[in-house]
């Protein structure tokens, strides 16, 4: 007996949610992104030394009472905060002074002559007198060598009755966050001071993985390396994953939305199409399970415009022989074996409100088990994670590639949690190696 596919593809993003009572791994947790950084930096345009809750950007703003004012130039105190908001690595090496920036480009060669997003961007540096004029952060990187950059201590710009810029207000106390642009080059002049260097942060996200439609299944639910590699689709394919002839194993496959076809293959590894057929609408969501309780998996497509699934006793050409609603709209289909009959049935998680409605018979109806589990935007995961012939609940974490399963279809801890995968993979769970239970695996697109 065994328990096959269980995964739905979604769209990806971090969010801090409680599983029932208990949270894990809270978003806060995750890498930064380089526009993540920018965005941090872009959202207090406008602001001044003291505007952030009352204060400041760490440290910018001291003094007590109505008379709180800014007493220091604040521009890398503002870098330090952004930096620091978004989760960078040793932002601790920073301090109040512009140069300090170069320093820890310097301890970690992440110094760049060429911009990047999330970057900072040093100014006049003179490593003789260990000095800088000033550090902003680079929000845009334009395709002709210009650049956007977000600075904190700007000057105000004073403007007469027709809008006209006649001057700048240098008092410390008056100045913003600001944009400022020009070439990226080094060595050239923004905002009258001269690039010097560019400092990437430590700690930031892996950068997307390369294309390659490539699955790396796992035999454990554990990191570590993948136990089966192989290239298998093409690029748009959705992964799926069953037990396509029965032989207790399962297999890949891949569902072409361009053409409404499914490719299924009786091997984990390159090659041909075992089975092949159209079946299914443009915006359908490929599933397969064991409808019928023959020990082989078969096709069915949820179609998301009207919560309705179409599931099929056989992977061929045809019209669906189960077809009821279930769902609300933005609900993720899911399939599992939930009370251990030996039949698939489907589900349902709700980002809404991060539950799972799982449903023990292939028709419409009320939930037979309800879980509140996850967050917003993780991917529901289904699989017999240890054997003993049900299938429970699990979650997908694509911003800190972390797998979250339990060994029961009810709210509370992950019983495993582990990294595993590379930004933009999307998570497969099967019985790669025929031992009765499911363990994971990621398609790279």
């Amino acid at each position: 007996m065994k328990r096959r596919y269980r995964v739905m593809i979604g769209l990806i993003a971090a969010a801090s949610t409680v599983l029932g009572s208990v949270a894990i791994a809270p978003a806060a947790d995750a890498a930064p992104t380089p526009q993540a950084i920018a965005n941090k930096a872009i959202s207090q345009i406008g602001k001044r030394g003291c505007d952030p809750a009352g204060s400041g950007y760490d440290n910018s703003c001291t003094g007590t009472g109505a008379g709180r004012h800014v007493t220091a130039n604040w521009c890398a105190l503002f870098a330090r905060w952004v930096w620091h908001s978004s989760g960078v690595s040793n932002y601790q090496e920073l301090d109040s002074w512009a140069y300090s920036f170069y320093a820890y480009g310097q301890k970690h060669n992440t110094l760049e002559t060429t911009p990047h997003v999330g970057d900072a961007v040093v100014f006049d540096v003179n490593t003789s007198t260990k000095w800088a004029s000033h550090v902003g952060i680079v929000t845009k990187v334009n395709s002709n060598g210009t650049i956007q950059i977000v600075n904190g201590n700007f000057s105000v710009p004073i403007k007469d009755k027709n809008g006209k810029i006649t001057g700048y207000d240098d008092n410390i106390n008056h100045t913003t966050v600001q944009y400022s642009s020009g070439s990226g080059k080094i060595g050239t002049m923004i905002g009258g001071e001269t690039i010097s260097r560019y400092v990437k942060p430590m700690g930031l996200a892996p950068a997307p993985a390369p294309s390659m439609h490539t699955f790396y299944l796992r035999n454990s639910n554990s990191a570590g390396s993948a136990n089966l590699t192989f290239p298998y689709g093409i690029a748009g394919d959705i992964p799926i994953v069953g037990d396509w002839n029965g032989d207790g194993k399962d297999t890949v496959g891949v569902f072409r939305p361009s053409n409404h076809t499914f490719y299924l293959r009786n091997a984990n590894s390159a090659g041909n199409a075992n089975i092949s057929f159209s079946y299914g609408i443009a915006g359908d969501v490929p599933l397969a399970g064991d409808w019928n309780g023959d020990g082989k998996d078969t096709i069915g497509v949820y179609r998301p415009s009207n919560q309705t699934f179409y599931l099929r006793n056989s992977n061929s050409a045809g019209p669906p022989n189960i077809t009821f609603r279930y769902g609300s709209a933005g609900d993720k289909p899911i399939v599992g074996d939930w009370n251990g009959d030996h039949k698939d049935t489907i589900g349902v998680f709700r980002p809404s409100n991060q539950t799972f409605y799982l449903r023990n018979s292939n028709s419409a109806g009320a939930a037979n088990i309800t879980a509140r589990y996850g967050q917003t935007t993780d991917i529901p995961v289904v699989g017999d994670w240890n054997g003993d012939g049900k299938d429970t609940i699990g979650v997908y974490r694509p911003s800190m590639r972390t797998f979250c399963l339990r060994n029961s279809n009810t709210p509370g801890d992950a019983n495993y949690v582990f990294q595993y995968g590379a930004i933009g993979d999307k998570p497969l769970v099967g019985d790669w190696n025929g031992d009765h239970k499911d363990t994971v695996g990621v398609y790279r697109p």
